[in-house]
């Protein structure tokens, strides 16, 4: 018979998927924002941000609660820690998200054309490893886990060539640098989503074996 504090660790972690869905959804409507521009959808995300916050705290303060309240052996520390560990990355991946949107304003109001279209792509590699680390923690599946790392070195390279060409095109044009830097901090967020996302796969690996895997070369 489940123990109570087992079933608020399984409600904790359908807290923690449902937060990760959120923001996955978030990040696949703020890909389309940087295509339209719509400044008012854009708003809309930056704000949803305030809610994540919220979740993230009442995520943490319930690991907290489970631990004190738990008889010795009754849940597993590596779970709760990873846990915590999820829920502060998942938030930081919803801040990425909110920094994108933030700048769409000013890039509607340049109107300097299309960004590079390997924005797009990083964006689509994100949102993928996002969603499979939420169905890793949801299912505490570690072959899934495994896998979402590879994508990281495809996002990496992606915002190499965004950096480059960006670069370029500062140098030939200078009236282009408010449109590059946009460009670039949107890239380097869309970078750090991923390296989030693989973060996230890490501390699934461990909540569900206890195996420390970052720093091993095996992910």
């Amino acid at each position: 018979m489940a123990t109570d504090a087992g079933a608020r660790v399984r409600r904790v972690r359908d807290e923690l998927a449902q937060m990760g869905h959120t923001i996955d959804a978030r990040l696949r409507k703020v890909a389309g924002v940087l295509v339209t521009l719509d400044v008012e959808a854009a708003a809309d995300i930056v704000e949803a941000d305030n809610e994540t916050d919220i979740r993230e705290v009442a995520i943490e303060r319930e690991c907290v609660d489970i631990l004190a309240a738990a008889r010795p052996g009754e849940v597993s520390p590596a779970e709760i820690v990873a846990i915590i560990k999820i829920n502060s990355d998942l938030e930081r991946a919803g801040d990425m998200v909110g920094h994108i949107a933030e700048r769409v304003p000013a890039l509607a109001a340049l109107r300097a054309g299309p960004l590079p279209e390997q924005i797009d792509h990083m964006a689509r590699i994100g949102a993928e490893m996002l969603a499979d680390a939420v169905d890793a923690i949801h299912r505490k599946d570690t072959v899934l886990a495994q896998r979402i790392g590879q994508r990281d070195d495809a996002v990496d390279e992606l915002n190499e060539e965004v950096f480059r060409a960006m670069l370029a095109e500062i140098a030939s044009d200078p009236e282009r640098l408010e449109f590059g830097m946009h460009c670039l901090i949107i890239s380097k967020s869309l970078e750090r989503i991923a390296d989030l996302a693989t973060k996230i796969a890490r501390n699934v690996i461990f909540m569900a074996t206890g195996q420390i895997v970052r720093h091993t070369g095996k992910m």
